[in-house]
Parts: C-alpha cells; sequence; structure tokens
C-alpha cells in the first residue's frame, strides 16, 4: 500500500480579499434588522468584532496602500473603501472618479 500525496491546502486569502470580506460581513449585519431588535448586544457585539477585524486586515495591507483607499479606511468610510475594493461605482463614478470630483 503506497502512501497518499499529500492533499493540496486551499490558497490562503490575500489581505485584501480579507478586508473585502470583513467589509461585506459589516453590511450583512447592518442590514439584518431582526438580528438587532431580537438581541440588541449580540447585534453590537459582532459589530465590534468585525470592526476590528477591519483594522487587523487593514493593518496586514501591503505597502504602498492607494491613498484613496487609505483615506476611506482612516475615516472609516467602510462603505466606500468596499467600493473601491470590488471596482463599484460610487453615485454612478468609478470609486477613483469620484474622489477626484469637488
Amino acid at each position: 500500500m503506497s502512501p497518499s500525496a499529500p492533499t493540496p491546502s486551499a490558497p490562503t486569502p490575500s489581505p485584501t480579499a480579507l478586508l473585502a470580506s470583513a467589509l461585506e460581513k459589516r453590511l450583512a449585519i447592518i442590514a439584518d434588522r431582526a438580528w438587532y431588535e431580537r438581541d440588541a448586544a449580540g447585534h453590537l457585539e459582532a459589530l465590534m468584532s468585525v470592526a476590528g477585524r477591519i483594522t487587523d486586515f487593514s493593518a496586514q495591507l501591503p505597502e504602498p496602500v492607494h491613498p484613496q483607499l487609505k483615506h476611506y479606511l482612516e475615516r472609516c468610510s467602510y462603505d466606500k473603501a468596499l467600493a473601491f475594493l470590488s471596482g463599484k461605482p460610487l453615485d454612478g463614478k468609478p470609486p477613483e472618479e469620484k474622489a477626484h470630483a469637488h
């Protein structure tokens, strides 16, 4: 009987992917109004937990961090940070164009 080949492990997600996932989780928690109404303390605890993960993953981003993303994260503009990471438009404009609009 021959030894089996090692099972390949799944690739470790990048800090950017982990950050995007945490930002999406934050939105899902915020949107869960039934949870908030049923268990406000548990809801707040979940929000605080995901906020900590957002902070941790933000600190792990490879340098240089895009200035616009850094701006959003420093100001806790998490919806904008997620839009930036996913390339989704903000108010009909791509994230980078919106940043330069006055």
